[in-house]
């Protein structure tokens, strides 16, 4: 699963990601990643943003999970909390 972009990916393509994800694992950090993107993609961010949370205190260096974190914090006005995800990004991928 490469980092692509929320808003690009269908509806389909993540509905049938979210589901594998969770199929195979309820607490799968991806399956919490992609049911997040399904979130998203609708515009529904706050619930979006919940479910990254989770996946990170999951797998707290799931970089997809920490970089869709910042997109949805920047979607909710929330610059800070934004630039704290990517800044958490580059301090583990160095």
């Amino acid at each position: 699963m490469g980092m692509e972009n929320p808003r690009i990916m269908t509806l389909q393509s993540i509905h049938f990601r979210r589901m594998i994800a969770l199929a195979t694992k309820r607490f799968n950090p991806n399956a919490l990643v992609n049911k997040g993107n399904s979130l998203f993609v609708k515009e529904n961010y706050a619930e979006a943003k919940e479910l990254y949370l989770k996946a990170i205190g999951v797998d707290s260096t799931n970089f997809e999970a920490i970089y869709n974190l910042g997109l949805v914090n920047a979607r909710l006005g929330l610059i800070p909390e934004a630039v704290h995800a990517f800044k958490r990004l580059h301090s583990i991928s160095t």
